[in-house]
């Protein structure tokens, strides 16, 4: 498996500047990887539509981690509601990808 875990610091997102929930760390390890590949982390609303990437670019087999403070792909902040986080690793045998579901709340 390329994706060995991807583990979120909370459920629930609350970007409210209060430092609470604020931002959310996200954590990943890649495996078995031949050189670097493209890896994203999207967010989707729950009919699919994609609202934004939260990083893009590449990466090899390690640790990864990044923060997403609740905006869209323009910077925006996201409405309040459940959103998916989905990590897709283009590699040589094909996509691989792990999801995740958040709850985003001000």
């Amino acid at each position: 498996k390329t994706i060995q875990a991807m583990r979120l610091s909370s459920r629930v997102l609350t970007p409210n500047g209060d430092g609470i929930n604020d931002e959310l760390s996200i954590e990943y390890d890649l495996l078995n990887l031949v050189g670097a590949v493209p890896a994203t982390v999207e967010v989707y609303d729950l009919s699919g539509r994609r609202m934004g990437a939260v990083a893009s670019g590449t990466a090899e087999s390690g640790r990864f981690a990044i923060a997403w403070d609740g905006r869209d792909g323009s910077g925006s902040a996201l409405p309040p509601g459940l959103y998916i986080l989905r990590l897709v690793v283009e590699t040589d045998g094909g996509t691989a990808s792990s999801e995740r579901i958040i709850s985003l709340v001000y």
